[in-house]
This record gives C-alpha cells, structure tokens and sequence, in this order.
C-alpha cells in the first residue's frame, strides 16, 4: 500500500502558506472585497504560485470572499487551502471551501487535541481531533472516536515502539496528539463532513513523529526545561513546547464543581470545570 500513497512535501505546503498571508493577505486585512479587490488579490496570489496555473482556477478559489472582510484567519485558511492543492489547481481544480467530496481521497492529518469520552456503546477512548494539513479540505479540523485498544494499535504505526516498553514506549491517549498521519475520505461516509476510516503511516511520518516529538516525548532527548515527570502531566501546552499534549498551557483556579482550590484547568476543554471533574463527566456511563 506505501508505494500508492502520495507524499506531501508539507515544510513547502507552509513555507508557500506563510508567503501567500504576508505579501498577499496581510496588505489587505479589514478590508471589505469589492470585485476590484478580489482581483487584484487573485493577481497578487498567482504570481507567488508556481506556473501552469490558470487565472480562472485561482479566481474561483478566491471569489467566495466578495463583499466580506479580509480577517487574518479567513486569509490564511485561503493560503493553506491553496498552498496544500498545488496538484489539484495545475489540473484546473479550483481550492474552494471544502463542501462535498467527490471521491477517495488521502490526506496528511495531524492530531491536535485528545478529549477522553464514553461513546454511546460504553466504549471508552478519545475523540480526535484532526487538522488537515493538505487535500480538498485543508485546513478544516475533524474529528474521530478511537477506542483505547485502537489508540494502542495506531500509536504503534505512528512512531512509539510499543505498549509501555521500548525506546519510545506509549502510555496514554493523549500521548498522540502532535503526530502526523495519512487518512483516506470516503465520500460515501463524508456526506456532511470529511470523514476517514483507513489510516497509513509512511516511513517519513514516523520519522518526523519521533523526530519532532517522541524524541522528547519518550525522553530520548531530555526535556529542553528539564522537567522529569510525564509530557502527558505536564501543564505546558504545545504553543510552547512541541512535546506536549495539549495546546494552551493549563492554569490554576477555584473549581466551583468540586469545591476544591488551585485545581488544574485545560481551558480549551472547559473554563467552567476543573479538568478531574470535567474528565469525570465525559467519562459517565451512559444508561
């Protein structure tokens, strides 16, 4: 299966995404499209696209934004989009928000967040969530249930050596969150949302997983803080360090719920309870 998976050169997917917001967005953010502008923003985008792609392709990528105000998130999900379809727009395709998808598709993915939960089978795991890094719907983020037993199994495709032994042993769920993997979309699964069943995971991904974040992880590499306990426990979110699991660094505070002082919050999780008694809640069983 290696050989018919395509390869994603995603260091040039940002580099040309970064370039495209700052000599193409950032001149003109807050500033409402009218035709004219939305013209020349096309004219500015394709001369920092590689040639082969036509001004019609890159003009309907970009129409949508008529009439709304340019914000820097709107700007750069429009950069990525095109940056991460290079292929797609020299074949005349144009990189319009994703809506539907029309036919099996793989994309690189990298798990940005692990939330515990008890599906409605009883099942304990993780829902996922997923940044697509290229592909029809880059950048959307989607979101996946994957038990424990499968966690384990991906875990071990992704860059860890093994359940609890090895170099790079995997303890936990959320010790996934950072890696990068491949997805395949199934259309007839993706009615309302890109969805993916079949994972892969490339030589190069597994290497870049250890490389950039098992390394530390696993304490291959010492902590560049020289903390000693568990990036899984550690109150450093991945903003700061590209070993954690979690994006925002968790804070300090009364727990209304439980009554309890200077308890732990993940603030991206909930601001309202602390992290035991909003884990707690996920993980109620359901009747």
């Amino acid at each position: 299966m290696s050989e018919d998976l395509p390869r994603f050169d995603l260091n040039g997917i940002y580099r040309r995404r970064n370039r495209l917001v700052e000599r193409c967005v950032q001149p003109r953010l807050d500033q409402r499209m009218g035709g004219e502008d939305v013209h020349a923003l096309v004219a500015a985008i394709r001369g920092n696209l590689p040639s082969g792609i036509s001004r019609d392709t890159v003009f309907e990528s970009v129409r949508y934004l008529a009439g709304r105000v340019l914000s820097l998130k709107e700007g750069t999900e429009l950069c990525w989009r095109i940056a991460g379809n290079i292929p797609r727009l020299k074949a005349g395709t144009p990189a319009t928000p994703w809506t539907a998808q029309r036919e099996k598709e793989w994309i690189p993915l990298q798990i940005i967040r692990a939330v515990p939960y008890r599906n409605q089978r009883n099942k304990i795991g993780y829902n996922y969530d997923f940044r697509v890094l290229a592909g029809s719907p880059c950048p959307m983020k989607v979101t996946a249930f994957w038990d424990r037993n499968l966690a384990r199994m991906v875990a071990v495709r992704m860059g860890f050596s093994k359940w609890m032994s090895g170099a790079y042993p995997y303890h936990h769920g959320t010790e996934l969150v950072g890696l990068r993997l491949l997805g395949e979309l199934d259309p007839l699964r993706s009615q309302y949302a890109p969805t993916f069943y079949e994972v892969a995971v490339p030589g190069s991904l597994s290497k870049w997983n250890r490389d950039n974040v098992l390394k530390v992880r696993c304490r291959v590499d010492p902590c560049p803080r020289g903390f000693t306990d568990a990036c899984r426990q550690c109150a450093v979110g991945y903003q700061e360090c590209l070993a954690a699991t979690h994006r925002r660094n968790y804070i300090q505070q009364f727990c209304s719920k439980c009554g309890k002082d200077a308890v732990w919050f993940d603030l991206d999780l909930s601001p309202e309870r602390c992290m035991n008694c909003q884990t707690k809640e996920l993980l109620r069983k359901v009747e």
